[in-house]
């Protein structure tokens, strides 16, 4: 036999030829694999390779389709926002014009008091009733202009508002006023009719800048009681809407309590507080016991004291403070309002 025992037929070496390319196959892949488990363990270890990252994104599920929301899906969601949206947003909108209403309050406030200050310090004055300010408030029921000019020195920027066009629309809208006579728009603690600012010839109205509307009475002037070292007059007698703020001017509700507020100004001190602040009713009984004698100086402090405190507390649960009964929701009877709001760290929580 020719060629010897070792020969292989041409068929035998094709298989062998086939076998040995199997083999490489085999080992290429396992190469291969291990290779690729090398990326992904580096990709996942937070590897920096752009080639990894781009290999894994689209050789691992992330390239396998996801099924999408269906149509009913996406209405039911949108559904329960809009029921979430109609329960929630009255709430939202209403805390947010509260906190306008008081945000206004207190720039008003600020500008007020400012206005008494400056009169004094231009006056080089100690007490506001020496300011020519409150002089001339005291004759603004026979001299007007006088009081307007100087109320005009303190305001720069506003516009004085004429009587009987814009500023006589608004307060009658206010309060309900009629062409033929007055309205009455409260009570104070003895009950009796209190008529505020409530016709075109007992204000002057002025429009700032930012158009909050300050309207100074011509007829309610900051005075003492019958000691002339006392700041304010007497409390609960209807006397204290010096200055009427209405804090976005012409724009509604135009309701006393929301964005129509009234303040008292200190006789001596040019303080501007709320109408019926308790500080118009604290300090009275040093200076009616002044003549009381010694021992029983003390008590009769004390007892005067506590008697305007009762006062106090008496008008905060009046009819008229500020939306103590669901009436005053329907009314302009909340006369005190700003107090209320101060007293309650500057929130409106009604």
């Amino acid at each position: 036999m020719s060629g010897g025992g070792n020969s292989l037929k041409p068929s035998h070496n094709q298989d062998f030829s086939l076998i040995e390319t199997f083999n490489n196959l085999a080992l290429w892949g396992e190469k291969k694999f291990v290779s690729e488990l090398k990326r992904t363990y580096k990709f996942q270890r937070g590897g920096n390779n752009f080639f990894d990252k781009v290999h894994s994104l689209f050789t691992t599920h992330n390239s396998l389709k996801r099924p999408a929301f269906t149509l009913a899906e996406v209405l039911i969601t949108l559904g329960i926002i809009g029921v979430v949206a109609a329960l929630t947003l009255p709430t939202l909108i209403s805390n947010y014009k509260k906190q306008t209403y008081v945000t206004g309050l207190q720039k008003a406030y600020s500008v007020l008091n400012n206005m008494t200050k400056t009169a004094m310090s231009s006056d080089d004055v100690t007490n506001f009733s020496d300011t020519q300010l409150l002089k001339t408030w005291e004759n603004a029921g026979s001299d007007p202009e006088a009081f307007a000019t100087e109320l005009e020195k303190l305001f720069p920027n506003a516009e004085r508002l004429s009587f009987p066009n814009e500023a006589y629309g608004i307060l009658s809208y206010m309060y309900g006023i009629k062409e033929t006579g007055h309205s009455r728009v409260g009570v104070n603690l003895a009950g009796a009719p209190v008529s505020m600012l409530n016709t075109r010839d007992e204000t002057i109205c002025l429009t700032s800048s930012d158009s909050i509307m300050y309207c100074f009475s011509k007829y309610r002037i900051p005075s003492p009681s019958s000691n002339s070292s006392d700041d304010f007059y007497n409390p609960g007698s209807g006397n204290q809407e010096h200055i009427m703020v209405d804090i976005n001017g012409f724009k509604k509700p135009n309701q006393l309590g929301r964005d129509i507020f009234l303040l008292a100004v200190g006789y001596k001190t040019g303080r501007v507080v709320p109408t019926g602040s308790l500080i118009i009713y604290q300090g009275r009984g040093e200076l009616q016991c002044l003549t009381v004698p010694a021992q029983y100086k003390a008590n009769c402090i004390t007892g005067t004291e506590n008697q305007y405190y009762y006062q106090y507390l008496t008008l905060v649960n009046s009819a008229t403070y500020c939306f103590n009964t669901d009436a005053q929701k329907k009314n302009s009877n909340n006369l005190y309002c700003a107090d209320k709001i101060i007293k309650e760290g500057w929130k409106m929580n009604y």
